[in-house]
């Protein structure tokens, strides 16, 4: 067979560690987003605001493109004049250049400065604080709004012909045998669940219930608990540290109640918002179990202790299909993991 009619075969498990790795680049870029946020907001709690006079006006140029695309940018750097809160005067560049701050002179622009330290200030335009951490959020939001829509189904995942290396040889071959793996493995179960039902012993004592799983029976009904917690959550009560310490250590919440400009509001709003969701979600998965009632009558869901979406109770007589999915879960080396019951 020719290199140039192989065909690539992307398996399921691949698409979803590609998936999975660009949510965390997003979710990676977005996190730098609010650092950058909460910079620009510190700095912003610490300073004093008050008018200042555009005395001069410093340009730079820089280019982009190539040819016939090439384009030239300028950026200016106002220097301010300023009267601080003891009444002495000050002389100090912005603390960065912007497209947007060609004024007049003479003109006057409201400015934060810092008290102890008055070799730069901070122009009150909303774009030129939080453009970046905008950017960022914005990226990074798009990244991962953009894995929520990738098809994870293999035969929407193949590619086409082209050279490719040679171990792909038998990637056709490996997926006709996980499939026959699969089918052997769910005929094994069947056959295992009809040996039980003719010797009439209860199921619960032969099948091996995955980690966290519990399943209570009832003479009327089953009860079946889920465990939430997963050690990943970790990561999530990290956040909760951070952003809830962001947010008593910088003073957000008096800033929140003060007579201050929205924008200055905003973001000590953000945080406080993200401490307290990510707060709520740790606990959560820390203490709640999912509760399963199942009867003749009814299915019932229940997440608890703390409240949480999914709760409901079905009849049986509107269900129509009940249906599973296989998860299948490779090792290190790209190996499937064989079911409990197939294992020796």
């Amino acid at each position: 067979m020719k290199s140039d009619e192989l065909k690539v075969v992307v398996t399921e498990a691949d698409y979803k560690k590609g998936k999975k790795q660009f949510q965390m680049i997003g979710i990676g870029i977005v996190v730098i987003g609010l650092l950058i946020a909460s910079y620009t907001l510190v700095g912003i709690l610490g300073s004093t605001k008050t008018l200042a006079k555009v005395i001069s006006i410093e340009k730079s140029y820089s280019t982009s493109g190539s040819g016939t695309d090439r384009r030239q940018w300028v950026s200016y750097t106002p220097t301010l004049s300023f009267v601080d809160d003891i009444g002495e005067t000050h002389q100090a560049p912005s603390n960065n250049s912007d497209s947007a701050y060609n004024y007049p002179i003479g003109e006057e622009v409201n400015i934060y400065y810092d008290s102890d330290d008055f070799s730069s200030v901070r122009i009150n335009r909303f774009l030129s604080l939080w453009k970046l951490p905008l950017i960022f959020w914005a990226v990074g939001g798009f990244l991962v709004w953009l894995t929520t829509k990738m098809n994870t189904s293999v035969e929407n995942t193949r590619i086409g012909k082209g050279y490719v290396p040679s171990q792909t040889l038998f990637a056709e071959q490996n997926e006709v045998s996980q499939i026959n793996e699969k089918f052997n493995s769910g005929k094994k179960v069947a056959d295992e669940i009809t040996g039980l039902a003719e010797n009439s012993e209860p199921a619960k004592n032969k099948v091996e219930l995955p980690k966290g799983l519990a399943i209570d029976f009832q003479e009327d009904y089953m009860h079946i608990t889920s465990r939430w917690f997963d050690f990943r959550i970790i990561g999530v009560f990290l956040g909760a540290i951070m952003f809830n310490g962001l947010s008593i250590f910088q003073g957000f919440w008096p800033v929140l109640m003060s007579d201050k400009e929205w924008e200055t509001k905003l973001f000590p709003l953000i945080f406080i918002i993200i401490g307290f969701v990510a707060t709520y979600i740790t606990l959560a998965k820390w203490l709640n179990k999912t509760h399963i009632y199942t009867s003749k009558k009814a299915i019932e869901i229940k997440q608890r202790p703390l409240p949480w979406l999914g709760n409901m109770r079905l009849d049986t007589e509107n269900i129509k299909q009940l249906f599973t999915k296989l998860n299948t879960k490779k090792d290190s080396k790209g190996n499937s993991l064989r079911p409990l019951h197939e294992r020796t």
